[in-house]
C-alpha cells in the first residue's frame, strides 16, 4: 500500500514574541499498531507528523523516511525536534488505514494522522560548546540512568524530560539546585554523587517499551531564566513547552538524548 503526502501551504511568517522565522506547514504521519498499544502507535504517528512538519519548515531532513513500525524509528523521530520547534498545530485524524509488509500479509491496523503546524525556526546566536552523554540508550525498567554534560564557557542549563505521555517535565534547576552553573571545561553528572533523589527508568502503566529524550539546553546569555519560565516538575504538553521553549531558542543550544526504556 502506497502513501502520498501532499504540503497544502507554505506560509512565513514573522510573528511577535518568537525568537525567528514561524512557517505555517501540514505534516502527515502514520505507526502501525506492532508491538505497542494502540495509544502508543498514535502517539507516534502524531510525532511522525510533527517530524515531517519540522524537516519541511527547517529543510533539514533528520528522521527515518520509512514508515515507523517500532521503537528505534521513534527514537530516530524525536531526534528531529531541535531543528524547529512546533508552537501550535492542528491534528485531523484521518481514517483508519492497513499496513501490509508484503502483499500476501495479514493487514495491520494503522493510525493516520494530518497536523497544520506553525514551526518556529530560530537563528541560534549562542555557541557554549555544549556535550552531552546518556549512560545508555536502552534502559531496563528499574535502571539509573545519569547524564554527563560540560560546555567550553561558563553556562547556565537546563534539563528536560520529553515523556512517552506527549508532556514535558523539567527536571533540572529543582527544588535542591537552583543556582548551579556549567563551569568552563568541567565535567556535571546529573544526578550528582550523593543526591537524595535518582533518575529510575520506567515505562508508562500498560506499555512494554517506550521511546523518550532528555534535552539539555545551556546558554550564557543572562536574559534567560529556565525558572521563569518552567515550573519544576510542571508537565506541560508537547506544544505548550515549545510555545515557551521558542521565546528563548535563538539564546540557547541544545542537545537531545534519545533513549528507550522496556518492561524486561
Amino acid at each position: 500500500m502506497k502513501r502520498f503526502v501532499f504540503i497544502i501551504f507554505t506560509l512565513f511568517v514573522m510573528k511577535s514574541g518568537f525568537a525567528g522565522m514561524v512557517t505555517k506547514v501540514v505534516g502527515e504521519g502514520s505507526c502501525a499498531i506492532i508491538g505497542i498499544t494502540a495509544k502508543q502507535a498514535r502517539l507516534t504517528a502524531l510525532q511522525r507528523a510533527r517530524a515531517d512538519a519540522i524537516e519541511k519548515a527547517s529543510g533539514i531532513k533528520v528522521a527515518a523516511n520509512t514508515i515507523v513500525t517500532n521503537g528505534k524509528l521513534a527514537v530516530d523521530l524525536i531526534k528531529t525536534f531541535t531543528s524547529g520547534y512546533i508552537v501550535s498545530e492542528k491534528k485531523e485524524w484521518l481514517p483508519l488505514g492497513e499496513y501490509r509488509s508484503e502483499e500476501s500479509a495479514v493487514p495491520i491496523p494503522e493510525y493516520r494522522v494530518r497536523i497544520e503546524a506553525e514551526v518556529m525556526v530560530p537563528e541560534k546566536l549562542v555557541d557554549v560548546g555544549l556535550e552531552a552523554k546518556l549512560n545508555k540508550i536502552t534502559f531496563i525498567k528499574g535502571d539509573k540512568a545519569f547524564i554527563k554534560i560540560k560546555a567550553r564557557k561558563d553556562a547556565q542549563f537546563a534539563i528536560f524530560n520529553l515523556m512517552a505521555n506527549d508532556k514535558v517535565v523539567m527536571l533540572y534547576p529543582n527544588t535542591y539546585h537552583r543556582e548551579k552553573m556549567l563551569t568552563k571545561g568541567e565535567e556535571f553528572l546529573f544526578p550528582e554523587k550523593g543526591a537524595i533523589y535518582d533518575l529510575e527508568m520506567s515505562t508508562f502503566d500498560g506499555h512494554s517499551q517506550d521511546s523518550e529524550a532528555f534535552l539539555i539546553a545551556a546558554t550564557d546569555d543572562k536574559t534567560v531564566n529556565f525558572n521563569l519560565l518552567y515550573g519544576y516538575a510542571e508537565e506541560l504538553t508537547f506544544t505548550e513547552f515549545y510555545n515557551k521553549y521558542s521565546k528563548i531558542a535563538d539564546k540557547v543550544q541544545e542537545v537531545i538524548l534519545p533513549y528507550q526504556v522496556f518492561e524486561k
